[in-house]
């Protein structure tokens, strides 16, 4: 028995450093390739500005107690709420939606859908946005982007919290700040785009998570309420479910917690082991059943047998050494064949583009890795394809030629802060950490690992950037303390 306890006491203490030093070592390499070593000016002058931050934080004592102020979570969603729908306001008259983002509207207009099963037959999840928009009546461009407008004002709500839950008030209205004055969180508003509710499913996602596993850990929630952890555990399936039909980072957040289970299972007590192992498996259990009702539902809606494996299909189309890596017609005009030959069995037909796509990448093995770095620095170098697609793609020609200087000064800006952010993650990377702090990095890497495998589209990430906030602002948080020891007890706590 004693050397059962001496053997959890070596595993409790070695296994933290293991799994920070492989993630933020990741993180760190990741980001050096697809962003610092691209914008090295940009760079250069973001170390400036954050060696100014520091000096400037601790100048002023930020240490010290801040000023209580009643109501912030409401005072955070106000502020949103009045950056993002003002500038919708102005720019709203003369936006036109193009591409998958003008079917969106059409068929929330319409209510038809029944107009587009060839497009639905390939891209099911795109089905349920435009279904949900109809349903609760969001039907012209101006209602939906006020609604969603109100959907991107409670993601500062929610991170603000997740601050709160992972040290204290400071972190987390350093992470809504920062979300709230990202540039291209902003600008992307006028798209109309199911990322919006994506972005909001995906942090409420992470709060859950980190609540339960602080409740569990409070061994009088957990003995005291059993039913209202597995009541939570429910919720979070059932966010995860919907996010399989929108951008689906609930996968990634559910690998992260599979890795950091095989810590806590190791840490915890029996009671404790029990639960956790119960809770994610009924979260499953939850998202799987979400998954397909929604599917029948669509399916029954519009009368087809439609594509649930997605991936298959975006990895066939971008993953293929010799292609573009982005939207590629003709390799998706192949993938649509390889289903027609299989007379739409998709089943059949995503195991056989499958076995394709790996005799490709046999054949062309040597051309995979700056392949791969290509994907990584076109998805994750900058913004400029979110602002790029919002006010250059989707403005009236007509109005585009007044707005030239006004998009020029603020993609040179948006690009700085992202570089900046960028290395708010690197230092968030290398300094201490507590469990949640890891788990967000986590999600971080698996985000980016992902979008090497699909369309390498840098606004693509713009559903997963609002998690982001919370290491950028840890990394502030950080840079604003003075002395190591302090820096130490700031993580001992969790």
């Amino acid at each position: 028995m004693r050397n059962i306890d001496q053997w959890k006491r070596v595993l409790d203490k070695k296994i933290p450093k293991i799994y920070g030093a492989i993630v933020s070592g990741v993180l760190l390499v990741l980001l050096l390739m697809f962003s610092i070593c691209v914008n090295l000016d940009e760079t250069l002058i973001a170390v400036s500005l954050i060696a100014v931050l520091a000096i400037f934080l601790r100048q002023i004592e930020f240490d010290q107690k801040i000023i209580q102020i009643r109501n912030v979570p409401i005072i955070l969603f106000l502020v949103t709420f009045m950056v993002r729908y003002s500038y919708c306001c102005i720019f709203e008259p003369i936006t036109r939606q193009t591409s998958d983002f003008g079917i969106t509207l059409w068929e929330a207009q319409s209510g038809s859908f029944v107009d587009m099963t060839e497009y639905y037959r390939y891209y099911l999840h795109k089905f349920f946005y435009p279904f949900f928009l109809h349903l609760f009546g969001f039907r012209t461009q101006s209602s939906i982007l006020f609604l969603q407008c109100v959907l991107a004002s409670f993601i500062p709500v929610i991170l603000y919290f997740i601050g709160k839950k992972i040290q204290n008030e400071k972190l987390g209205l350093l992470a809504a700040g920062a979300y709230i004055i990202w540039p291209s969180q902003i600008f992307y508003m006028t798209i109309i785009s199911e990322e919006h509710l994506a972005a909001l499913i995906t942090v409420l996602i992470v709060f859950l998570l980190i609540d339960l596993v602080q409740k569990i850990e409070n061994k009088d929630s957990s003995l005291s309420h059993p039913k209202k952890l597995f009541g939570e555990f429910v919720l979070v399936g059932l966010s995860c479910g919907l996010s399989a039909f929108l951008k689906d980072w609930a996968i990634i957040v559910l690998i992260a917690v599979a890795v950091c289970a095989l810590y806590l299972l190791i840490k915890y007590d029996r009671r404790q082991r029990c639960i956790l192992i119960a809770g994610i498996l009924l979260m499953l259990f939850t998202r799987s059943m979400v998954q397909t009702g929604i599917s029948v539902l669509a399916e029954s809606k519009l009368g087809i047998e439609a594509n649930n494996g997605v991936v298959t299909a975006q990895m066939y189309v971008s993953l293929d050494p010799e292609g573009k890596g982005l939207w590629d017609p003709e390799r998706l005009s192949d993938y649509q064949e390889i289903v027609r030959e299989n007379e739409y069995n998709f089943s059949d037909a995503n195991k056989q583009a499958m076995q394709e796509l790996i005799q490709k990448i046999k054949d062309n093995l040597g051309k995979m890795p700056s392949f791969l770095l290509y994907k990584g620095t076109n998805a994750y170098s900058d913004d400029a394809d979110m602002l790029t697609w919002a006010l250059d793609n989707q403005m009236n020609p007509d109005y585009h030629q007044y707005f030239i200087g006004f998009i020029f000064v603020w993609k040179g800006i948006s690009n700085l802060i992202y570089v900046f952010f960028v290395l708010c993650l690197c230092i968030s990377a290398i300094t201490l950490r507590n469990k949640y702090v890891f788990f967000i990095e986590l999600i971080v890497v698996g985000s980016i690992l992902s979008g090497l495998l699909i369309e390498c589209q840098g606004r693509y990430k713009y559903s997963i950037e609002p998690i982001w906030c919370v290491l950028i602002a840890n990394a502030i948080y950080v840079l604003a303390r003075r002395q190591r020891t302090e820096l130490k007890s700031f993580y001992k706590k969790k």
